[in-house]
Order: structure tokens, then sequence, then C-alpha cells
């Protein structure tokens, strides 16, 4: 298997260290380095699961990583709290979701949220701590905690108890 078949954990484990991983970002501009390494790993069919405290930077970095992900960058990104969902027609697609006005997995497949996870969609979700049992299995997780006006502790891991582990630590 070639590197670029390997599950998204897998390719940012082989960029950053095995998962778990604790990363401090010192800044904006480092911030937005990992924003365009996260984009230049992403491929369709991933999707990133964002977990944070208001403020923490989630809606940033899904700025900061379709910046990236496309070189005529016109696309207004905030973050979808009241759409639910914001779809991009980037290739491949990037689905943005944002969960927190969901209170049961039953709202979020009443509204149909589970199309945006499939073969050809990369999907960046925001608030994924609230129905984590919604989220697929090969999710890449990524926590921000601030530990700063401008610093970040980012947490990387594949499964959501690990990430609770580490964020929690």
């Amino acid at each position: 298997m070639y590197l670029h078949d390997a599950k998204l954990s897998i390719r940012m484990g082989a960029r950053f260290g095995p998962l778990p991983q604790n990363i401090v970002r010192r800044g904006m501009s480092s911030m937005t380095r990992f924003g365009r390494e996260v984009a230049n790993i992403l491929q369709a069919g991933d999707t990133v699961a964002l977990v944070g405290e208001l403020g923490a930077g989630k809606s940033n970095l899904v700025r900061l990583i379709m910046e990236k992900m496309t070189a005529d960058y016109d696309y207004f990104v905030t973050s979808p709290t009241y759409t639910i969902a914001n779809v991009y027609p980037t290739t491949p697609r990037v689905a943005h979701l944002d969960l927190y006005r969901l209170k049961t997995s039953d709202d979020f497949y009443a509204l149909g949220c589970e199309e945006y996870f499939d073969k050809d969609t990369i999907t960046l979700v925001e608030w994924a701590d609230l129905l984590p049992e919604v989220i697929p299995q090969n999710a890449l997780w990524l926590g921000l905690i601030k530990v700063g006006a401008c610093d970040r502790r980012v947490v990387m891991a594949d499964s959501y108890a690990e990430l609770m582990n580490y964020m929690n630590s």
C-alpha cells in the first residue's frame, strides 16, 4: 500500500510522528503552516473531527485548510453554526459541518448529514465531541486548546477516546 492510500491518521503520523501527538503552535503563522500541512495530506473520503472550546480556532483552522486546498480562494469560510453544513465545490468536494446546535444523533440523521461522509468528500466537523457516535471510525480527531492569546496546543488522535485522554492530561 502506498502512503497516499493509507488511513488519514497514518498519513498524519508519517508527517508529524506517531499518534497520539501533542504539538504547541506559537502564533498565527504557525497555525497557518499547520493548516497547510493538514490540507496537503487530506484526500477524498477523509474526515477531520475538530474539538475545542468556543474561540479555540476550529473555524479558523477550516479556513486555513480551505485556503490551501483551492488556488483561487474565493470562498468565505464561516462556521455553519446555523446552517449546519457548508459545502464547497472544490475538487475534491469539501463539507464543513458544525454540530453545535444538534442535540442528538437523531437530529444529525434527520438532516441527512451522514451523506457528507462519502468517498468523494473531505469532511471537516466542528464540535465533533458533542456527537462522537456519528463520526466515522476512520476520522482523524484534532483537539485545539488555547494556551495563550495566539498560541494553541493541537492534539491529534485517531479516536475520540484517545483524544479526550490526551486533551485532559
